[in-house]
């Protein structure tokens, strides 16, 4: 992954890199980018099994102390990242899973006030 990157992040000579949650691609990232000296943004920082053995955690712990900002979904993991001595800023954001949640939720309950059965004039037509 690390090879694939590195010439996409010189070629789009980026402001920052944007990364999220756990997973080998986002280590990959968070590291291709920060070797190129380009800022990482990880977004779920700080949260935290702390369980050694998961591979996520490590990718975790790395990516968080490769990080330029890192965006906390809450207190307890900004408290994780303060107690891990980390050398980014870091910002407490909510949590994109939940947002997510919430918005569809808002959504579905909209269209289903709008499927209300209404009353309908004789020969109307419902398309």
């Amino acid at each position: 992954m690390l090879a694939a990157l590195e010439p996409l992040i010189e070629e789009l000579d980026p402001d920052g890199a944007l990364v999220y949650g756990d997973t080998n691609s986002t280590l990959a990232g968070g590291l291709a980018a920060a070797q190129a000296g380009v800022p990482v943004i990880h977004v779920e920082a700080g949260m935290r099994s702390h369980e050694p053995s998961m591979p996520e955690e490590l990718n975790r712990v790395l990516t968080d102390h490769l990080s330029a900002l890192l965006l906390c979904s809450s207190e307890s993991s900004a408290e994780n990242l303060r107690a891990e001595s980390v050398s980014g800023r870091v910002q407490v954001v909510g949590d994109v899973m939940v947002d997510v949640a919430l918005a569809c939720s808002r959504q579905r309950a909209r269209a289903r006030r709008s499927l209300r059965p209404t009353a309908w004039r004789a020969g109307a037509i419902c398309c």
